[in-house]
């Protein structure tokens, strides 16, 4: 694990190939390339990607499409979410239906058409926007406190995570196929993710909890201690590691490979095929150069 810094800078992601780091903050959106000398463990981040493939102006929040060419973002906090497709020059559009509402935006699709968020006004209302035009195309009733929501990676499902439960609806009709209860926690951000394949959900229900939950069937397949306050979930792509990140700069990895081979050995495994265990072939980067 390494520690690096890159001024004015409020939210970082790795891109899908994990060869590109993406950071957006008071500069705008910048693309890092990233290079790596297994033999002496550094790892150069940089220089900067040409500036026709950054976005300049300050941005608070954004969201990157599964195939890499649109971005969602949020300019300030509270500010109105605009759309642009990266690399293409004067592609910026503006949510246009948003305004005086604050718009939260949770999720974008792969290929960019279809954008999850809620507003302050509604906020047991799921709304689906297309960041290509920026028009609102509809609104859902879940029956609760929104606080996050994603699709499912072949975007059939549509999860919610709100005050005092967890709820799977169908995309095309929005029919309810599971409904998780859970604790209530007024301050809890309910960060969730689905993993890679779709077949499992993981959901920050309290601030000391996080379950991995069956989306076929809708059971718990196991609850996981967490420290604090969760503000972000992730499976890696393999699906066998979870990584949740939480305020204060904490980070935590589970090894879902490892846990499996342990609940087996109790009998307590859930029925799916064996994980593969994670890699670790790759050296551990002893340092990281910044070449701005």
């Amino acid at each position: 694990m390494g520690r690096f810094e890159i001024g004015g800078t409020t939210s970082v992601s790795f891109l899908a190939a994990g060869q590109t780091l993406l950071t957006a903050g008071g500069r705008g959106l910048r693309f890092w390339p990233i290079q790596s000398d297994a033999s002496t463990g550094e790892v150069t981040i940089g220089p900067r990607a040409p500036e026709t493939n950054t976005y300049l102006k300050p941005i608070h929040f954004a969201l990157l499409s599964g195939d890499e060419r649109w971005c969602v973002a949020i300019p300030k906090e509270g500010a109105s979410p605009f759309a642009f497709e990266l690399g293409r020059a004067n592609s910026t559009v503006e949510f246009v239906d948003a305004g005086a509402d604050r718009i939260h935006v949770h999720a974008i699709n792969h290929d960019g058409t279809a954008v999850l968020a809620r507003n302050d006004r509604h906020p047991k209302q799921l709304d689906i926007w297309s960041p290509r035009t920026g028009r609102h195309l509809a609104s859902h009733e879940t029956g609760t406190s929104i606080r996050h929501s994603a699709f499912s990676p072949d975007e059939r499902w549509i999860a919610v995570s709100g005050i005092g439960s967890t709820t799977i609806w169908s995309r095309d009709t929005f029919q309810l196929r599971h409904r998780i209860p859970h604790p209530d926690a007024e301050e809890n951000r309910y960060s969730l993710a689905f993993s890679p394949d779709g077949r499992m959900l993981a959901v920050a229900v309290s601030d000391r909890e996080l379950w991995l939950i069956d989306t076929v069937n809708g059971t718990t397949l196991a609850s996981l201690p967490i420290d604090r306050l969760v503000v972000a979930i992730g499976f890696a792509a393999a699906g066998n590691q979870l990584v949740v990140t939480g305020e204060g700069g904490w980070c935590e990895v589970w090894n879902l490979h490892l846990l499996r081979e342990k609940l087996s050995a109790l009998h307590l495994d859930w029925p799916a095929p064996p994980m593969t265990p994670p890699s670790t072939g790759t050296p551990t980067p002893a340092t990281f150069r910044i070449q701005q």
